[in-house]
């Protein structure tokens, strides 16, 4: 997504007050230890049908109207799904069952009109959908009619938002540069609208003006959020009694690495990585694993970390599945080979609810799949047109 610079001094004024230094010393009280570095050197098969209920295929409908191309975004609840289309910067909005419904205001600078979208989250309780646009502005609500509502001034620091159910948020950091910084990773505000607390990670010796947040991953979870970024190793939780470490993933990567993703003057810098440094793409949990997607190198990795046991496996994602992809997020088959109903491999991105996440599945990705011998058993649901739009699989998890 383009970013876009704006006045520091707005910045300022309006995050400053929620900022605060801290840099976590690891030990075992502050998080599960995660030996990522010892088990990425392993290449042992993951199942994941021991923790499936079921899979739930959902077509989305395929009209002039609302032809997607680029899905970055996706939301869903009880009544319905909305997306977020990148190539024609749309919002969309499905069915429960996927038949199309409306396209959700327009892109544009007039008011109720957005550009650039970061991210698009719900409000159940209200029923009202939010679209975040990246930089300082201030996010677009709309109701689940349509009709644009308001401007929320009090989110233009944040990238996103999860709601609970007693009124509280967790804002996760808005990434803006080239000078601008996110002042946090993630934070907690009150039903009443004030911060509680919020969680800076810059490593404690770089100094201020050159910290910068960059691949913030802000994941629901369990009635809570995940919150995690690159210049320091422990995923976050947030809850409604605060923010704390949940794992502490042990990458072992060199300090300058963590130095150096933070540092605004290093962003265009390739030599913080190198063949040995263990990155996060991305993750997410169940009731009774984490998964994590990874690369050392080249590599792309699965681990998968057992809560009950601390029993880590790592399995090496095949190059065909790289090669079947086109974008993360969205449209990827970067995941697992799938031995539950021999569907498309496994990594479901988005939140979907209680014990659910979702998984985009696009045309073209089972034709390239098909190509290299693979999905000769798979579900029926999975045989549907080029010009198709995506499917959404839902996976149910094991409470």
């Amino acid at each position: 997504m383009k970013n876009y610079i704006y006045s520091l001094g707005l910045l300022f004024t309006v995050c400053l007050t929620f900022f605060s230094c801290h840099f976590n010393k690891h030990s075992v009280d502050e998080g599960l230890l995660v030996p990522m570095r010892e088990s990425i050197q392993k290449n042992t098969p993951v199942s994941f049908k021991d923790d499936i209920l079921k899979v739930e295929y959902v077509p989305l409908e395929t009209t002039d109207s609302c032809l997607i191309s680029n899905l970055l975004s996706l939301q869903i609840n009880k009544n319905y799904i909305f997306v977020y289309n990148g190539k024609t910067d749309q919002v969309l909005q499905f069915s429960r069952d996927g038949h199309f419904i409306r396209v959700v205001g327009c892109a544009g600078n007039g008011p109720g009109e957005y550009v650039n979208v970061n991210e698009i989250c719900v409000d159940n309780k209200r029923n009202e959908l939010y679209i975040f646009q990246s930089g300082m502005k201030a996010p677009l609500v709309y109701s689940f009619d349509g009709a644009f509502l308001r401007k929320d001034s009090t989110l233009q620091c944040a990238g996103g938002i999860y709601l609970f159910p007693d009124g509280k948020m967790a804002l996760e950091g808005l990434i803006m540069t080239p000078i601008q910084q996110a002042p946090w990773l993630v934070a907690l505000r009150g039903a009443d609208g004030k911060l509680l607390s919020s969680k800076n990670p810059y490593p404690k010796f770089l100094k201020p003006d050159v910290c910068y947040m960059r691949g913030i991953n802000f994941i629901p979870s369990l009635n809570s959020v995940l919150a995690f970024t690159p210049c320091n190793d422990t995923i976050f939780r947030v809850t409604t009694s605060g923010i704390s470490a949940v794992c502490i993933l042990q990458r072992k990567n060199e300090e300058s690495y963590y130095s150096g993703v933070a540092d605004i003057s290093r962003l265009q810098d390739d030599k913080i990585e190198s063949s040995t440094t263990i990155g996060v793409y991305d993750f997410f949990e169940t009731a009774h694993y984490f998964y994590f997607r990874v690369h050392k190198g080249v590599d792309l990795f699965i681990m998968r970390l057992n809560k009950a046991t601390g029993e880590m496996a790592s399995h090496r994602i095949p190059q065909d599945f790289q090669d079947c992809s086109r974008a993360i997020p969205g449209s990827n088959v970067v995941g697992l080979e799938n031995d539950f109903d021999q569907g498309v491999p496994f990594w479901p991105e988005f939140d979907a609810g209680k014990n659910k996440r979702a998984q985009v599945i696009t045309a073209d990705e089972i034709v390239s799949l098909k190509s290299k011998g693979y999905l000769k058993n798979m579900p029926q649901a999975l045989n549907v047109k080029p010009e198709s739009n995506p499917i959404i699989a839902i996976y149910t998890f094991k409470e």
